[in-house]
């Protein structure tokens, strides 16, 4: 046993624990970095405000962060059995003062952070991870459908100021489609 292991008490039962990550070499990881990057992927950019790095709680954040920053501002939502925050699923010290035992499986904030990239940042790279994330939700007994409405009606619900501009007529989205809709 690690020591990693040792220092928290809890057990967090995952969908996938044989997943192995596809390593490239180098020369052809910087290909498929370049591809992401032409549909869309701004994930592992660093967030640039005024030519600085966005820094919170003393730590430069990436647009992946940045999501997960987004979603803790907002109202919880229901996913599945679990109230889903976007940060509760897993212990980081840049989002906790801290540490703190999972209330949820940490899959669960990334299939809300990818919905909210989607809704949000809408591109051809977020819309398939979305795909892929509706389809892993669907097969564990949860209608994604249902999950988007409700990030919707959170994200209309709020009050606060977010990172991302609604009047900005550049980042058209697929939430002022749901909400041209009526659905939130």
């Amino acid at each position: 046993m690690t020591q990693a292991n040792n220092s928290s008490s809890y057990k967090i039962k995952t969908l996938n624990v044989r997943f192995q990550p596809i390593r490239f070499p180098p020369k052809r990881y910087k290909k498929i970095a370049k591809f992401k990057r032409w549909i869309g992927c701004l994930s592992w950019d660093t967030v640039m405000i005024d030519g600085k790095p966005l820094e919170i709680r003393g730590y430069e954040y990436n647009y992946h962060n940045l999501f997960h920053y987004e979603i803790s501002l907002l109202e919880r939502i229901q996913i599945g059995k679990d109230l889903v925050s976007g940060i509760h699923g897993f212990y980081a010290p840049m989002f906790h003062d801290r540490e703190i035992e999972p209330e949820y499986e940490g899959i669960l904030d990334e299939a809300r952070l990818t919905i909210h990239e989607w809704m949000t940042r809408t591109s051809l790279f977020s819309t398939l991870k979305a795909f892929n994330w509706a389809i892993c939700l669907i097969s564990i007994g949860i209608n994604p459908l249902v999950v988007v409405i409700r990030h919707g009606r959170s994200i209309k619900n709020y009050r606060g100021k977010m990172f991302f501009d609604f009047n900005d007529p550049k980042q058209y989205n697929f939430y002022q489609f749901l909400k041209m809709l009526k659905l939130i």
